[in-house]
């Protein structure tokens, strides 16, 4: 039930109450890939950064291409309109850790190199942060192995 509620929310673009829904559902036992796919999207929206990078580097680690390959169309993916909202904020947010991160995932739904850019400016902002590093490693190796020759 909270899977159906939450993918109602989410096609509304309700992300906070998807994201409830869609915690309820990793709560109760291991969830479906497509359910951590959207509950990165709605970390995003709701502003909790360190949240979606862990579920991110996780999900990517284990599967890079369920978000690489997303079909924006097909799956309804709100990532094109939600990176075009923040268009704007970008001049103003450029040396924000948190920031680049968000765009950097949600670039990766539609943009490999979108993405890398992103995350090369974050990690570059916080050299330290570890998972950072293994994000951005994970993405430069997908997109060294899918550049055309």
């Amino acid at each position: 039930m909270s899977e159906m509620l939450g993918n109602q929310y989410f096609l509304a673009r309700n992300f906070e109450k998807a994201l409830h829904q869609y915690e309820k559902v990793l709560q109760a036992g291991p969830a479906d890939e497509k359910i951590r796919k959207k509950l990165i999207i709605c970390y995003c929206e709701v502003g909790n950064v360190n949240a979606a990078m862990a579920l991110f580097d996780q999900v990517i680690h284990d599967n890079i291409d369920l978000i690489a390959l997303t079909d924006v169309v097909s799956e309804d993916c709100p990532c094109p309109e939600l990176l075009e909202r923040m268009k704007w904020y970008e001049k103003i947010a450029a040396n924000s850790f948190d920031f680049n991160c968000i765009l950097g995932i949600l670039s990766l739904y539609c943009h490999v190199e979108d993405s890398l850019r992103y995350f090369e400016t974050a990690f570059e902002l916080r050299p330290s942060d570890q998972r950072t590093h293994r994000v951005l490693k994970t993405i430069r190796a997908y997109h060294k192995s899918h550049a055309p020759i």
